[in-house]
């Protein structure tokens, strides 16, 4: 299988504001597709920590070294450990594009605010994120009928995908359902940066790297 990465993990770092701007992922015509859809495109206005955004960085936005992130450019640097994943574990074209779509929609259910005003949605709707984001991963719910369309058009399993997604299959050396995996090393290093600059902190990658020999 060809690699899908298209540098060596870390050479020219790691960008938060988009983590996929060098080409680290190499162009996939089923990726490319996913990227266009309106359930991803959507994480554009979903902020990454909701309210706490408004707390660590002040109006307005990035007026100092700090910035506030949304829930798509966080999407996007899950997807880009997913890659780093299946380039250092050598998998199938099939298998890469079942963890990459898996990493790229764990957060498509994300309500406005992100988690600020899930318990509110949870309370009056019944509904979270993980609930959510099945149902568009499924095509359940019309904002996630493309998604489901080009999921099959691949033949990539819709379920195994949204298994993934939603942390209810681990597989992939724990990367999805386990405690350290793609979704919490971005966020949380993602959380670092937005306090404030720190030196020598890891990249997501360096840490995926550590995570996978470990």
């Amino acid at each position: 299988m060809e690699m899908h990465l298209s540098r060596p993990a870390g050479a020219l770092g790691y960008s938060y504001a988009d983590p996929l701007a060098d080409g680290v992922v190499r162009d996939d015509p089923f990726l490319k597709l996913l990227l266009t859809t309106r359930a991803v495109r959507r994480l554009k206005s979903i902020r990454f920590l909701g309210g706490i955004d408004y707390v660590l960085v002040p109006w307005p936005n990035a007026s100092g070294r700090n910035k506030r992130y949304t829930r798509h450019q966080h999407s996007l640097g899950v997807t880009r450990l997913a890659a780093l994943y299946s380039a250092e574990q050598q998998l199938s074209e099939h298998e890469f594009r079942v963890v990459c779509a898996a990493a790229l929609l764990h957060d498509v259910g994300h309500a406005p605010l992100s988690h600020s005003l899930e318990p509110i949605f949870y309370e009056y709707f019944g509904v979270e994120h993980h609930r959510t984001s099945e149902d568009i991963i499924c095509g359940r719910v019309p904002i996630g009928r493309d998604v489901y369309n080009y999921l099959r058009a691949y033949h990539v399993d819709v379920e195994h995908v949204a298994a993934l997604a939603t942390g209810r299959e681990s597989g992939f050396h724990d990367f999805f359902g386990g405690p350290i995996n793609f979704d919490t090393i971005e966020a949380i290093l993602r959380c670092r940066v937005m306090v404030g600059p720190v030196e020598h902190l890891p990249t997501p990658e360096e840490v995926t790297c550590a995570a996978l020999r470990r």
